[in-house]
């Protein structure tokens, strides 16, 4: 609003400027010519009086007709007369040399006074006088007391026209596009904070009453979608949920037979200390001796089925400040049975500083123990599992700026290792090198989905004979969490 009327103020006030330069460019013309003609006509009889009568009577006709009150002034000059002679010209000769080669001419002189002079020279052709010509000087006074007032006229029309203009424009763009546009200004803000509620009423068929429409028309589009992708992702997030549990089912299922092992030996401690209690042989020591050992086997077996019923409960994602020693200590808790059969050992390297992130603790406990279960099945007998947790900065790939802290879950093996044609497959759904029954191909896929949903990664450094390493990348917060208790 304010460019139109700034554009129309600068058209007006060009529009003004050139009207008057116009109209001073005529009225000096007008002047030109009047004076131009006065000397020419004086000029025809003051040639007829020397021709006639000699140079005397000549100049007494000029000196009478510059006597007259007028606005022009005439004068007998003598083109080649010094400065200050009486007959000299008012033009320093400088001003003038359009008058030596016998042409009239006029020009503008100042002299420093306050109201100019436009002096126009007629060269006289009589006998013995080449340099004579007549002077007529006119005054501008009354050409600049015309731009005063062409000026002033101007301004104000300007100024009038200004007003009139802004007034317009302003009861205009208030009631006709200030409110239309303050309203899908407000709506668009609210279309950016996700309300698509509220559509917009224009009356008429102008170009505002279709942009409103147009944009009612997206936001019940927008809110169809979104309400489309809400159920979609919902529906995802539900199936996602479903095979993270279905996975945690499936490694439990492998470790049920080192479970139920694990089970059995303090079941036949309690069994064989019950019969020797029933016997009745013992003595009032042995039977409490004997009672304590089956509370403390007991214990035993009740938080290791505890720590089972953990891992394959179903949870919704809550992330808390997690110590991910502790963790790793408990996964390491749940698979050394599934170790000592398979004969691996389990080497656990704690950090010294232990940073503590924010995190779904039992969807960490499964990604650590999918890693650790790998981890056991691909090594050999007598070989060993490393699970480190550690502080490091990843190569950053932007500025100094944009690094940051992570805490990471390393498990690697003495295996195999892995081809380089199945590495690049190995996080991909359904996936999987074990023999049929053996795996589900689904574990790593999960695995990698959670992570990358807590804002890290796994990374993955293999070669064919010298095992693997799976790292998991967390990253820890500026701000330090406390660990809910």
């Amino acid at each position: 609003m304010g460019v139109v009327f700034l554009g129309m103020l600068l058209l007006l006030t060009l529009d003004a400027y050139l009207s008057v330069r116009r109209d001073i460019s005529l009225f000096e013309n007008t002047m030109r010519r009047n004076g131009l003609l006065f000397g020419r006509t004086v000029r025809e009889a003051v040639q007829d009086a020397w021709r006639r009568d000699g140079m005397q009577a000549a100049l007494a006709f000029v000196r009478r007709v510059g006597r007259q009150p007028d606005h022009m002034r005439i004068r007998w000059v003598r083109l080649d007369a010094p400065p200050g002679d009486p007959q000299a010209p008012r033009v320093p000769p400088q001003k003038r040399i359009s008058a030596t080669k016998g042409q009239p001419f006029s020009v503008r002189w100042e002299n420093g006074g306050k109201s100019g002079l436009l002096v126009t020279y007629v060269p006289l052709a009589v006998p013995g006088a080449p340099s004579c010509a007549l002077e007529v000087s006119q005054s501008l006074s009354g050409l600049y007391a015309y731009i005063r007032t062409r000026v002033l006229r101007s301004v104000f029309l300007v100024l009038l026209l200004a007003a009139f203009s802004g007034v317009m424009l302003w009861v205009f763009g208030r009631r006709v596009l200030g409110r239309p546009l303050d309203a899908l200004v407000a709506k668009t803000r609210r279309i950016g904070a996700g309300d698509f509620s509220g559509p917009l009423h224009f009356h008429g068929h102008n170009e505002l009453a279709t942009l409103a429409e147009a944009t009612n028309e997206m936001c019940r589009q927008l809110a169809r979608t979104r309400d489309e992708l809400r159920g979609e992702t919902e529906a995802r997030i539900q199936a996602i949920e479903q095979l993270r549990h279905s996975d945690r089912l499936a490694t439990l299922g492998r470790l049920s037979s080192g479970i139920a092992h694990e089970l059995g030996t303090p079941l036949n401690v309690v069994s064989g200390r019950a019969r020797m209690i029933a016997s009745g042989t013992l003595s009032t020591e042995e039977m409490q001796e004997s009672a304590r050992i089956i509370d403390d086997q007991a214990r035993r077996m009740t938080a290791l089925i505890r720590q089972l019923l953990d891992f394959a409960r179903r949870r919704p994602p809550n992330k808390t400040c997690v110590d991910l020693k502790r963790l790793a200590e408990q996964v390491l808790q749940v698979l050394d049975t599934e170790a000592t059969r398979k004969k691996v050992r389990l080497v656990f390297q704690p950090a010294r500083d232990n940073p503590k992130v924010r995190v779904d603790a039992f969807q960490i406990q499964q990604v650590l123990t999918n890693l650790v279960v790998n981890a056991i099945q691909a090594s050999s007998e007598g070989g060993a599992v490393d699970v480190r947790v550690k502080p490091q900065t990843p190569p950053s790939k932007g500025g100094p700026s944009e690094v940051r802290r992570y805490m990471t879950l390393q498990v690697e093996d003495q295996g195999g290792g892995i081809s380089p044609e199945d590495l690049k497959n190995i996080f991909e759904p359904f996936f999987t090198t074990k023999k049929a029954g053996h795996g589900t191909g689904l574990g790593l896929s999960i695995a990698q989905g959670i992570v990358e949903e807590h804002g890290g990664w796994i990374g993955v450094d293999s070669q064919p004979g010298q095992g693997t390493c799976f790292t998991v990348w967390l990253p820890v917060e500026e701000t330090p969490c406390t660990e809910a208790s």
